[in-house]
């Protein structure tokens, strides 16, 4: 009985020393990931640039509400969808979340956010390969260091969507899901988090995604798709 118990701890310990080595292993991966490497956020060190030329020719809004994420806010004209609201676009590339907190110091402390408007996960699990839990992980990297230095910052997660090019992909929706859930339940831990649900109002009644939502290339939005987020994230702006 003892041999037997002395087993089952030893087997414990051993599982314990692989979980701590495998996370020791990709903290280190992230920490080492070189500038060449073709997912080192430097590779948008060009659109940071710009925005801060922009800022030079235009004096920041402050308490603004403040857009981030990849190609689908890049590509969002925001005056369209809330021409009363004081919105400031920092959308850049097909970036991840992790691009946003590696440029933090320089596209969101400036401006002094009142909110901010967060879309990611699809590019980070496409590119970069992550998992939804490693998603999550970076969501509250994010949310930790905006709080850190503004508490008082709103935090509004636009859930990932269904994309149109990706309608027969059940391991794809199957992460999709998973990054949405994982991300819901965070926000319920904080008052200043909320998310915002889009795919039920972007579904026909089978639960596809409605094809005119999109472009042609399946994955990015169409002036009707941006009009119901817009729809969803109005009363969520309105009220802060």
């Amino acid at each position: 009985m003892q041999i037997t118990e002395n087993r089952i701890i030893k087997s414990f310990l051993t599982l314990v020393v692989l979980i701590l080595f495998c996370s020791h292993a990709y903290i280190n991966a992230k920490e080492k990931l070189k500038p060449t490497d073709p997912n080192h956020p430097v590779r948008w060190e060009k659109n940071i640039l710009n925005f801060e030329s922009q800022d030079k020719q235009n004096s920041k809004i402050k308490n603004a509400i403040l857009f981030i994420g990849g190609s689908n806010i890049r590509r969002w004209n925001l005056k369209n969808n809330f021409p009363n609201l004081p919105v400031i676009n920092r959308g850049f590339g097909g970036s991840m979340i992790s691009d946003a907190n590696y440029y933090l110091d320089r596209i969101v402390f400036p401006y002094q956010p009142k909110t901010i408007v967060l879309y990611g996960g699809a590019n980070d699990m496409g590119r970069g390969h992550k998992t939804p839990r490693q998603v999550l992980e970076d969501y509250e990297e994010f949310v930790k260091r905006v709080h850190q230095k503004t508490p008082k910052t709103n935090i509004v997660y636009i859930s990932l969507p269904h994309f149109f090019r990706s309608r027969n992909n059940s391991d794809e929706i199957t992460k999709v899901n998973r990054v949405n859930e994982l991300i819901r339940e965070a926000t319920l831990k904080d008052q200043r988090l909320e998310y915002v649900e889009i795919n039920k109002a972007m579904a026909d009644k089978s639960g596809v995604p409605r094809k005119e939502l999109f472009i042609k290339d399946g994955i990015h939005m169409s002036p009707a798709g941006y009009q119901i987020w817009a729809e969803k994230l109005m009363p969520r702006l309105k009220k802060k």
